[in-house]
Protein backbone atom coordinates (compact mmCIF):
# COMPACT_ATOMS: atom_id res chain seq x y z
CA UNK A 1 0.00 0.00 0.00
CA UNK A 2 1.39 3.00 -1.19
CA UNK A 3 4.93 1.92 -1.79
CA UNK A 4 6.88 -0.83 -0.55
CA UNK A 5 8.04 -2.30 2.56
CA UNK A 6 11.81 -1.25 3.85
CA UNK A 7 13.46 -2.59 6.61
CA UNK A 8 17.10 -3.34 7.72
CA UNK A 9 19.16 -5.92 8.68
CA UNK A 10 21.64 -7.14 12.03
CA UNK A 11 23.25 -9.80 13.27
CA UNK A 12 24.31 -9.94 16.99
CA UNK A 13 22.80 -6.43 17.39
CA UNK A 14 25.45 -4.63 14.08
CA UNK A 15 23.42 -4.02 11.10
CA UNK A 16 23.97 -5.61 7.98
CA UNK A 17 24.00 -3.96 4.61
CA UNK A 18 21.83 -0.63 4.30
CA UNK A 19 18.34 -0.04 3.77
CA UNK A 20 16.71 -3.44 1.79
CA UNK A 21 13.23 -2.75 -0.15
CA UNK A 22 10.53 -5.82 -0.66
CA UNK A 23 10.04 -6.00 -4.05
CA UNK A 24 7.97 -9.63 -3.96
CA UNK A 25 3.85 -9.10 -3.34
CA UNK A 26 3.02 -11.61 -0.70
CA UNK A 27 -0.81 -11.65 -2.11
CA UNK A 28 1.00 -13.25 -5.36
CA UNK A 29 2.67 -16.26 -3.60
CA UNK A 30 5.99 -13.69 -4.47
CA UNK A 31 9.02 -13.92 -1.81
CA UNK A 32 12.57 -11.95 -1.87
CA UNK A 33 15.76 -14.19 -1.07
CA UNK A 34 18.52 -12.16 1.48
CA UNK A 35 21.65 -13.50 1.07
CA UNK A 36 23.55 -12.40 4.53
CA UNK A 37 27.47 -12.47 4.24
CA UNK A 38 29.99 -12.08 7.32
CA UNK A 39 32.69 -13.57 9.64
CA UNK A 40 30.49 -14.55 12.74
CA UNK A 41 32.42 -17.08 14.95
CA UNK A 42 30.22 -20.63 14.87
CA UNK A 43 27.38 -20.84 16.92
CA UNK A 44 24.30 -19.38 17.46
CA UNK A 45 23.29 -15.63 16.40
CA UNK A 46 20.26 -13.28 17.38
CA UNK A 47 19.00 -11.99 14.42
CA UNK A 48 16.61 -8.86 14.06
CA UNK A 49 14.90 -7.09 11.53
CA UNK A 50 13.51 -3.23 11.82
CA UNK A 51 10.78 -2.37 9.64
CA UNK A 52 11.19 1.35 8.86
CA UNK A 53 7.87 2.45 6.75
CA UNK A 54 5.30 0.96 8.73
CA UNK A 55 1.46 2.66 7.59
CA UNK A 56 -1.55 2.08 7.87
CA UNK A 57 -4.34 3.91 6.05
CA UNK A 58 -7.11 3.03 8.25
CA UNK A 59 -8.37 -0.30 6.42
CA UNK A 60 -7.20 -3.54 5.63
CA UNK A 61 -6.70 -2.94 1.83
CA UNK A 62 -4.54 0.29 3.10
CA UNK A 63 -2.11 -1.44 5.15
CA UNK A 64 1.39 -1.89 4.59
CA UNK A 65 2.99 -4.89 6.16
CA UNK A 66 6.39 -6.87 5.73
CA UNK A 67 6.17 -10.82 5.59
CA UNK A 68 9.34 -12.65 6.98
Amino acid sequence: WQGSAQYTVCVDGVQIGGTQTASAWHAAGQFDTVTLHGDWAPGPHDLGITFLNDAYGGSPAADRNLYL
